[in-house]
């Protein structure tokens, strides 16, 4: 049996079991943290046609860097909807 590398902290392990539950072309709700960086490191490795929508309201958006809250600009520009806060 293999050993696990001891090298990550818990919330990255998180981040990745949640990343494990998005399929390719998945529509995914998802809040600001680890909802989001769960589902970038998806769409980035294995489900490139996931869609995201943010608790925020925008709609796949495709930031540059991660967002730091939910009103964060950075997932404004090319994204295909931006909608209203959902509640």
């Amino acid at each position: 049996m293999s050993e696990h590398p001891n090298d990550y902290i818990k919330p990255e392990l998180m981040a990745c079991c949640g990343a494990r539950e998005i399929q390719d072309g998945d529509i995914v709700i998802v809040g600001t943290g680890f909802p989001t960086m769960a589902a970038n490191i998806a769409r980035y490795t294995h489900a490139p046609k996931a869609k995201l929508m943010q608790e925020s309201g925008v709609y796949d958006a495709r930031p540059l860097r991660p967002a730091l809250s939910v009103g964060d600009p950075c997932l404004n520009p090319g994204a295909a909807m931006i909608g209203g806060l959902l509640m």
